[in-house]
């Protein structure tokens, strides 16, 4: 583990790679920036989490990518979050997930938190779906 003031360089990096990779963006979000200048061993912790969890069945983990990546859509629906709503829809889409399949988890998730929970973020996630299934579409995916 890192001292707590910064993250050493290739490590830096790695983080980098890995966020840009997965999240298939050019720029590493503000947010995680900001959070490696601060705490530095926050986010190596969390970057080791995300690498082990979000593992496909291929690399050693139990479920899918793309199922993973859904749960992750119904928990950021609940939540609100609209960045996390997009980025994992389109990661869902990217690992092979349909736009019925974020459908349906838009629609447990009003189950449990209602219509006021689709207005304000599961609208944002089909919407998302939508766009990400045309745009691999176009890359043959």
């Amino acid at each position: 583990m890192p001292d707590k003031t910064s993250l050493p360089p290739q490590r830096w990096a790695e983080i980098q790679d890995y966020f840009k990779r997965t999240l298939d963006t050019d720029e590493m979000p503000d947010f995680w920036v900001k959070l490696a200048e601060h705490a530095p061993w926050v986010m190596d912790g969390y970057a080791h989490m995300r690498e082990g969890t979000l593992r496909d069945v291929k690399e050693g983990g139990a479920l899918p990518k793309k199922v993973k990546e859904l749960v992750i859509v119904g928990m950021n629906i609940m939540q609100r979050n609209i960045w996390g709503i997009h980025a994992h829809v389109r990661a869902a889409v990217k690992d092979g997930a349909t736009l019925q399949e974020v459908v349906e988890v838009v629609a447990l998730s009003i189950m449990s938190q209602g219509m006021v929970s689709y207005r304000l973020a599961g609208y944002e996630a089909i919407k998302a779906a939508e766009a990400a299934v045309a745009e691999f579409s176009g890359k043959g995916k």
